[in-house]
């Protein structure tokens, strides 16, 4: 028989999830949000590791310690998807390399944290790994995402664009589209996602503009606004 969780293991789930949704569903103040998102994943394998074997981190079924994994899975999550909820980068290829070197160092980091707090290796140790590296490439791509955006306000083009059809998709949440006619840098156009009220004040037909950046780390990343009234 195994023993109830403690008040600790509870406290660590609540806070991974308070946080999730957080910064899903009302990411405000948005900086404070992200933030938090990108440090608790570190956070989450520093209480395992510096813990002196007190807590688990991804320890098998039946683990008595508290497990701060948690801590660790459910924010990078939030951050990736995030990121790619936000904004949309033109160059994403070198943003993909950064994301899959944070997530090889997120994963070594998972690794000294799992032997520092003694725990054991789940039986499926390398599925575990593919999947951890998988999510590692999510959140690192997330982190890349802000790195670049965050504190970029300066506009290097704008295109006013045709919005030709519009949609909403369902599912946990609804998403609000717009397909865009080509523009320069999207010659072929698409879908862009945009907020709800902004889905609310455009019909078929209507213009947008969508605004480039240059990127702090110079990987141009763009978004779609409304146009000002002139």
């Amino acid at each position: 028989m195994t023993k109830p969780r403690s008040w600790l293991s509870v406290a660590i789930w609540a806070a991974s999830f308070a946080a999730a949704l957080w910064i899903m569903i009302w990411p405000q103040p948005y900086d404070l949000a992200i933030a938090v998102g990108i440090i608790l994943p570190w956070l989450g394998i520093a209480m395992a590791a510096f813990s002196g074997g007190r807590i688990a981190f991804n320890g098998q079924k039946g683990e008595t310690r508290p497990d701060s994994f948690g801590l660790s899975f459910l924010p990078a999550l939030a951050v990736g998807a995030r990121g790619m909820m936000d904004y949309t980068l033109l160059d994403w290829k070198p943003a993909l390399i950064a994301a899959c070197i944070v997530s090889l160092l997120w994963n070594l980091a998972i690794w000294l944290g799992q032997n520092l707090s003694n725990t054991p290796q789940t039986r499926w140790s390398w599925l575990m790994l593919v999947v951890l590296l998988a999510f590692g490439v999510d959140y690192g791509f997330g982190v890349a995402i802000f790195a670049d955006t965050q504190g970029d306000t300066a506009i290097i083009n704008n295109y006013i664009v045709s919005v030709d059809n519009m949609y909403v998709t369902s599912g946990k949440s609804a998403g609000y589209y717009l397909d865009l006619a080509g523009w320069p840098l999207k010659p072929g156009g698409g879908p862009e996602r945009v907020s709800h009220d902004m889905y609310n004040h455009l019909r078929v037909g209507s213009r947008v503009c969508v605004n480039v950046h240059a990127g702090r780390l110079r990987w141009r990343w763009y978004r779609v606004q409304s146009c000002p009234v002139i």
